[in-house]
């Protein structure tokens, strides 16, 4: 009888009884989302990292993968950066960095969007939530900000547009972004004059520190 082998084996045995929770739950088995599964996905992974990180190390990592994506899940944005950061001190050249940072990045984003029309249409309608809206907004996109750091330094190809929008707040900038998106890129490509929107943001040019401009454009 090998202990580190009994260990290891326990180790898969519980990652895959909890992988294959989450799929039921995203419905990549039985075709349905039940979201109602994410809470069991995180019952089960929740001290895994802590039991296994020595004779499965690997398997923790991804443990820390589903872990953050379930947090995502269930709208528990901080408990996912949680993991995630757990993942990166125990993992850092680890592919499923980068993902993941791309997966709570956009998960901040959405959340700004929806209360951004919340807010939007509480207005209209003369709501006396207006307030408590506008807070809650302020408060997500400064959760898109502390985020947007890890997201920009670790994603393999970060919407820096997007990223500058949830950040500045800028009704320019979401006016452009969207106007872009419904081109068609031959459309844009073929315009002789090239368009784009001041981010406000600015670069440092290494070799004379002159501070050059960002824009978003639409090539």
């Amino acid at each position: 009888d090998n202990p580190t082998a009994r260990v290891l084996a326990e180790a898969e045995l519980d990652f895959n009884l909890a992988s294959l929770a989450y799929m039921q739950a995203t419905g990549e088995i039985g075709g349905k989302k039940d979201p109602t599964k994410f809470q069991a996905v995180v019952a089960a992974l929740s001290d895994y990292p802590d039991r296994y990180a020595k004779s499965a190390p690997a398997l923790a990592l991804y443990a820390y993968d589903l872990l953050a994506r379930s947090h995502v899940e269930l709208g528990q944005r901080d408990k996912a950066e949680e993991a995630y950061r757990s993942m990166v001190k125990a993992g850092p050249d680890s592919p499923l960095v980068a993902k993941l940072s791309t997966v709570i990045f956009n998960s901040h984003y959405d959340k700004v969007k929806a209360l951004s029309l919340e807010l939007d249409s509480a207005i209209k309608s003369s709501s006396p939530k207006v307030k408590e809206i506008a807070a809650d907004l302020a408060n997500a996109r400064r959760a898109t900000v502390a985020f947007g750091r890890d997201y920009a330094r670790t994603a393999p190809q970060p919407q820096y547009g997007v990223l500058f929008i949830a950040l500045t707040n800028a009704d320019e900038l979401r006016a452009y972004a969207r106007h872009a998106a419904a081109t068609k890129s031959e459309e844009r490509l073929a315009r002789e004059e090239k368009t784009g929107v001041d981010t406000g943001f600015h670069a440092i040019n290494p070799v004379n520190g002159e501070r050059i401009p960002i824009f978003v454009a639409d090539y």
